[in-house]
């Protein structure tokens, strides 16, 4: 039985990568998802988020959310089947229902939980400064903090990144949060760089019991849909009631529709830079490949490794022998569901 109060790690790994799809297709034509595909030889990105979340909790406390859609590719990475806590969204409702569903898995294992939300599919190049940063924020929000973001210190004015404009109130290494701008111009985002602004990583600490608050606040209608379900019988890693829920659901952005309400009771953590790079762009890719691999590229050619997804399995017994993971579960139900349909 888990304590309360523990610190845990959501790992956002539903994304579709729409615009990198001129990169990731396979032999067939299907277009892999960013998370997981990889650089060169490197570990693919939703890996590499999972060693990352393993810096900072144990495997019993990281949440890992994945698309139903996706199953050949999270199924084909073995890593994230030693995990209990794998969400399977039956359909893409933004990133704040994305968020919303782990949290409300977590805030019913741990009411007083402080949690990390990281995405899978980004590049750093120096791990051990964003671990410390993360560190850092989860402290800040044992100290009082409702939500921490990490800032990167940019080294250019970027005009397709989200940037965090500081406030006026410092304290320690933080500050708090003026505003947010997205995808500036060239002459606002080098204004920006020089009154201290820095790129919104997506990366934050929040204690669960505020973050939900903020829900209500801000998504109200989101998160009482949520709560009605879950307070009737629903489980998490039910996979059918769920997608009855979510066909219900708007799409909702976390940044746009929670975030930049919210904006003055946030807390900001600035990071050193250390070669982060949501790598959102063809031209970002063959950036950090130039720059941290020597591979002068062109931004059109193919850059990223994808793993061959893999048929799905008629009996799930046979490939997990794992009775009680979220996996198992997961495939058992669509083995049902499938029965039911002939």
């Amino acid at each position: 039985m888990l304590g309360t109060g523990q610190s845990w790690v959501i790992v956002l790994a539903g994304g579709e990568g729409r615009r990198l799809q001129s990169l990731t297709r396979d032999e067939h034509g299907v277009a892999v998802p960013k998370q997981y595909c990889a650089l060169h030889g490197q570990p693919s990105f939703f890996q590499t988020a999972l060693a990352r979340a393993r810096q900072l909790v144990p495997p019993e406390r990281i949440v890992i959310v994945v698309a139903e859609s996706h199953w050949p590719w999270w199924m084909d990475e073995a890593e994230a089947l030693t995990f209990e806590h794998l969400l399977v969204q039956p359909l893409n409702r933004g990133t704040a229902v994305g968020i919303f569903l782990p949290l409300l898995h977590i805030l019913q294992h741990d009411p007083e939980a402080h949690i990390v939300v990281l995405p899978s599919d980004h590049f750093i190049e120096d791990e051990s400064v964003v671990r410390l940063a993360l560190e850092e924020a989860l402290l800040t929000t044992r100290q009082g903090r409702h939500l921490v973001l990490l800032g990167v210190t940019p080294e250019y004015p970027d005009t397709e990144y989200g940037w965090i404009v500081p406030g006026s109130t410092r304290e320690g290494n933080g500050c708090g949060v003026e505003g947010f701008r997205e995808k500036p111009t060239l002459e606002v985002a080098t204004a920006l760089m020089a009154r201290g602004a820095v790129w919104n990583s997506f990366m934050f600490a929040a204690r669960g019991e505020q973050l939900l608050r903020f829900y209500l606040t801000c998504l109200p209608q989101v998160a009482r849909m949520f709560l009605r379900r879950f307070s009737a019988g629903l489980h998490s890693a039910a996979l059918e009631p769920l997608r009855v829920l979510y066909e219900g659901l708007p799409t909702v952005d976390f940044s746009a529709d929670l975030l930049e309400r919210m904006a003055q009771q946030l807390w900001m953590l600035p990071v050193p830079a250390c070669g982060w790079s949501d790598l959102g762009t063809p031209e970002r890719i063959a950036e950090v490949c130039a720059r941290y691999f020597q591979i002068p590229c062109e931004p059109t050619c193919l850059l990223l490794r994808t793993p061959p997804p893999r048929r799905q399995p008629a009996v799930a017994a046979t490939l997990f022998p794992y009775p009680t993971s979220a996996v198992t579960r997961y495939l058992a139900t669509r083995s049902r569901v499938a029965m039911a349909a002939r």
